[in-house]
């Protein structure tokens, strides 16, 4: 898949997104990222980062799938450039920004690995979402901290 350009020039005439498919269409990519395809285990992340925001915590499996098939729906008519870059203008606030980062970096690191290509990608999408370099390592550190956590406690 072609790595988007996250332009900041976004065209005005385009529609935004609702938040919650800009997220999936930002989750959707980065399980592409690796070039293997959509595993099991990102498709599992993209529901699990859907679900477990508070923005979504009352919507039903069918509400969630809706939501993924308007992604791909965008994916479609865009293009994988075209619905990265509608996405990224899409949201409004740090909130929206840092969710949509956080699903990056999840569906990404999901299978335990993060090669040169994906780390560049991780780059490329904090600084479209424009998270500072600061905010970017906070929020990994709580992420991944969170994860070592979690793993240490089903052992």
């Amino acid at each position: 898949m072609p790595r988007p350009s996250f332009s900041k020039n976004r065209s005005a005439s385009k529609v935004a997104l609702e938040t919650d498919v800009a997220n999936a269409v930002i989750g959707i990519f980065s399980a592409f990222v690796d070039e293997e395809g959509f595993s099991e285990e990102e498709a599992y992340a993209i529901a699990e980062m859907l679900a477990a925001s508070t923005q979504f915590e009352d919507y039903s499996e069918e509400d969630l799938q809706e939501i993924v098939d308007k992604a791909i729906e965008v994916f479609d008519q865009e293009g994988a450039a075209g619905a990265m870059e509608l996405a990224i203008a899409s949201f409004n606030t740090n909130a929206e920004r840092e969710m949509a980062y956080i699903t990056a970096l999840c569906v990404v690191a999901v299978d335990g690995e993060v090669p040169p290509s994906e780390e560049e990608y991780i780059a490329d999408i904090q600084q479209a979402l424009n998270i500072s370099d600061a905010r970017a390592e906070e929020i990994m550190d709580d992420l991944f901290t969170e994860y070592e956590e979690d793993e240490e406690d089903e052992e």
